[in-house]
Formats: structure tokens, C-alpha cells, sequence
């Protein structure tokens, strides 16, 4: 005999991704994981300005990105990788 339960189970999902710089929504229909980056810095060992296994997370939308990346003293390598055949 094989005796049942019925069980409610909660869960947790992303509603919303706000950019941490700006605090833009980045979700949309068309862009459901957001349209930016997700950054993720551990620090190591000799870490300077953050003590040791510290874990930094944000978020950054594509126009915060831009203008981060556009600070660069070396640009970084920008590709396009939809190039046809």
C-alpha cells in the first residue's frame, strides 16, 4: 500500500533584477535574465581592499557596463558573435 501526502512547497525565483549602479529594472519579456551582467569577485589571499574569502556580488545594467567599461585606460575586446557565415 503506498500511503500519499500532499505538500506545499515554496520556492523562490527572480521577480525583478534592479542594477545596483543605477537601479534600473533589467527583466523584460524579450530579456527574462536581464539585460546586463552579474559580477561575482572572491577575494583572495592578498586581497587590498577586501578581506580575505570576502565575496562581492552586483549586478550592472548594459548602459552602467558601457560606461564602466568606457573608463578603461585598455579597452576591452568587444566582438560581435551573431556573425553570419
Amino acid at each position: 500500500m503506498r500511503v500519499t501526502a500532499t505538500r506545499v512547497v515554496e520556492q523562490t525565483e527572480v521577480t525583478s533584477i534592479l542594477c545596483n549602479k543605477c537601479g534600473k529594472e533589467m527583466i523584460t519579456q524579450c530579456s527574462p535574465g536581464g539585460n546586463g551582467v552579474s559580477v561575482v569577485y572572491q577575494a583572495g589571499f592578498d586581497a587590498e581592499l577586501y578581506t580575505d574569502g570576502d565575496s562581492v556580488e552586483f549586478e550592472v545594467c548594459e548602459k552602467c557596463l558601457k560606461e564602466f567599461t568606457e573608463s578603461f585606460k585598455i579597452q576591452p575586446t568587444i566582438e560581435n558573435y551573431m556573425k553570419e557565415c
